[in-house]
């Protein structure tokens, strides 16, 4: 959306893979989107895209249209999305491009890869996918990660200027504190219990803010289950948009004011739209809960949320 509308793009073809098994929600979510850019036709699709799948992605690219000799843009939303690769696979002359995959973007390394992985890449590619390791990219991302990318990439800083123009006009929801969810437990981030520490956030906002009249909202994270919300739900509204939360000053009219939560990508795209506007809190994941293999992930998360002003971006403990 921004970056199309940024540069007077239409989308001459939009892939969009539903992952339904991830989440029912992606694809209407996608699909709200649409309204806010220009676009020829949508191809969709619904494969999850790993390995186990790999001839029925191969047969999904071949059936995207092709056009010969023609160069192409090819924009992605996820780095690690095999779909994509394969697709990029189908054109010879290609740009590539690749948007923030979320936080996920954080844990990028194209200085080095294990063998491995170099050995899984070479088959994938006699099948057809593209060497993402060794092709060109253009990131296009609110992270720095100058230090993570390869020496033939670039990397051009998500500076939001089309969506701010947008908001210039809105009124400010000034007493409202939207908690953004996370999927702690279920995306393994944490052993434990997600609930309790949740309503532990919750309990210190409400401490913080007693004297604000501050309404806390929260929002669902699409993979977060039932149960948490539901309990969550007897002590706060929860709100569940049908768009991603960044779209919400458009839909509504209002600009947010402030946000909190864990930790979440959203809070640094928004910080790009309001900058010193937008109050955050953030609050440590406690590091006793965090299991081995995210620990890095979780530490990495944080070390970025660092480089904003401590005044408007807040990180708490629990």
């Amino acid at each position: 959306m921004e970056y199309v509308n940024n540069n007077d793009i239409t989308v001459d073809l939009l892939v969009i893979n539903k992952k339904s098994a991830v989440s029912n929600l992606n694809y209407s979510q996608i699909c709200y989107v649409l309204k806010y850019f220009k676009y020829r036709e949508v191809i969709s699709t619904d494969i999850e895209s790993n390995r186990h799948n790999i001839a029925k992605i191969k047969e999904f690219a071949k059936s995207i249209p092709s056009l010969g000799s023609e160069p192409v843009s090819l924009i992605g939303g996820e780095y690690r999305s095999l779909i994509f690769w394969f697709i990029a696979g189908q054109y010879k002359k290609r740009k590539l491009f690749i948007l923030d995959d979320g936080t996920a973007t954080l844990r990028l390394n194209r200085r080095t890869r294990s063998f491995k992985h170099f050995i899984r890449d070479k088959i994938y590619n006699l099948l057809g996918c593209v060497d993402n390791f060794v092709e060109p990219i253009n990131f296009i991302s609110v992270y720095p990660i100058a230090d993570k990318i390869s020496l033939n990439d670039s990397v051009v800083t998500h500076q939001y200027n089309y969506f701010r123009h947008l908001t210039n006009s809105f009124s400010n929801e000034e007493n409202t504190i939207y908690i953004i969810g996370v999927p702690l437990l279920e995306a393994g981030v944490i052993t434990g219990d997600d609930i309790a520490l949740t309503l532990s956030l919750i309990a210190d906002l409400e401490s913080k803010y007693k004297n604000d009249c501050k309404n806390l909202v929260y929002i669902p994270h699409r993979r977060e289950r039932k149960d948490k919300i539901d309990i969550i739900g007897r002590k706060v509204n929860v709100k569940y948009l049908e768009y991603p939360f960044e779209l919400l000053p458009l839909v509504s009219g209002n600009n947010v004011k402030h946000i909190a939560g864990f930790y979440s990508s959203l809070f640094d795209n928004m910080v790009s739209i309001y900058a010193e506007q937008l109050v955050v809190d953030s609050y440590y994941v406690p590091s006793a809960v965090v299991t081995p293999d995210w620990i890095d992930f979780v530490k990495n998360v944080y070390n970025n949320y660092e480089k904003y002003d401590s005044q408007t971006f807040k990180l708490n403990n629990l």
